[in-house]
């Protein structure tokens, strides 16, 4: 995939774990049509047709039917959150942890913070590497691939694998079966590109401040 393709998956990934409201199907499906029209989709074109189904299903079902889903893959189950979307309760069992201190670093470094969630949410870790891409694409002069490889390579795949075979197994809705096959075959994708000259994961992130910081 080119490098607008592979920034246009990251912002379609992210735009999948938001909470859905009355017009996310539709915003969604944008994103999946820009996405599958582009010349070089067509190894994703399966998990993007299965994902276009699933939204397809939705005019059938009630929005608090996937809002509920949302919240039980995601938020609040019993007896515990089959998916929770952050990295450090993958890698630590814990919120706001080390892993949590490390990407506000990362995103510090590039004058960017999260509002309204940590750091190590998936949504802003995705939305992250569409962001280091394309900046690479509109200015020739800055090469973000170290940076790229860095953060795939100490973040995204520690944990995100996990959590999309996670959301298949406990999706109920063919919409989330089909997203968390999307993202588990994409960073499959991204871990081959980037694998040459990938630098190894860091076996524990750095701590700065074992606090949250607002986000993008």
């Amino acid at each position: 995939m080119n490098e607008e393709s592979r920034a246009a998956c990251y912002i379609l990934l992210a735009q999948g774990l938001v909470y859905p409201h009355p017009t996310f199907a539709d915003e969604f499906r944008q994103l999946v049509e820009v996405l599958s029209a582009g010349e070089d989709s067509g190894p994703l074109a399966k998990e993007l047709d299965d994902l276009a189904a699933g939204l397809d299903d939705l005019e059938t079902v009630p929005l608090d039917n996937l809002q509920g889903e949302h919240t039980g893959l995601f938020v609040n189950n019993y007896p515990h959150v089959p998916c929770p979307p952050y990295e450090s309760a993958y890698r630590e069992k814990t919120l706001v942890g080390n892993a949590t201190a490390a990407a506000a670093h990362t995103y510090r470094q590039w004058g960017l913070e999260v509002d309204n969630e940590f750091a190590d949410y998936a949504g802003a870790e995705l939305e992250f590497m569409a962001f280091v891409i394309r900046m690479s694409e509109e200015d020739d002069q800055t090469d973000t691939m170290p940076a790229q490889k860095t953060f795939l390579t100490n973040h995204l795949l520690t944990w995100m694998p996990k959590f999309a075979a996670d959301i298949q197994r406990a999706a109920k809705l063919d919409l989330y079966r089909a997203f968390g096959k999307l993202l588990g075959d994409f960073l499959s994708m991204e871990e081959a590109l980037l694998a040459d000259s990938a630098p190894k994961a860091s076996t524990s992130a750095k701590i700065l401040r074992p606090r949250p910081l607002p986000g993008t």
